[in-house]
């Protein structure tokens, strides 16, 4: 049964239209699905294990910016307009929004 729930939820989070990342405690890239990467233009293997500082560039990145507020120790969400730059080198104005997973 519970392999069952994992696959479907697999399945769910790589149906996902909008790109979804999964950053631990370092901020760094830990999971993400399908999306992510047609967005970005990197592989799954090549974002696993990267900083998100290396792809979104914005105001407050790394400092106080809506992940790190997310994985501090008040667990906030939030939103934010900041630039992905994906492989190619192109950018893009994207919007961030935030949810701590405990």
């Amino acid at each position: 049964m519970v392999n069952e729930r994992s696959k479907y939820l697999e399945t769910a989070f790589n149906s996902i239209a909008d790109g979804v990342l999964i950053a631990d405690g370092e901020m760094r890239i830990i999971d993400l699905n399908r999306a992510a990467e047609t967005i970005s233009g990197y592989s799954r293997e090549e974002l696993l294990g990267r900083k998100c500082t290396g792809l979104f560039h914005g105001r407050t990145c790394g400092t106080a910016c809506v992940i790190s507020h997310s994985l501090g120790p008040h667990h906030v969400t939030g939103q934010d307009e900041v630039k992905l730059v994906r492989k190619d080198g192109q950018a893009r104005l994207v919007r961030l929004s935030t949810c701590p997973l405990r």
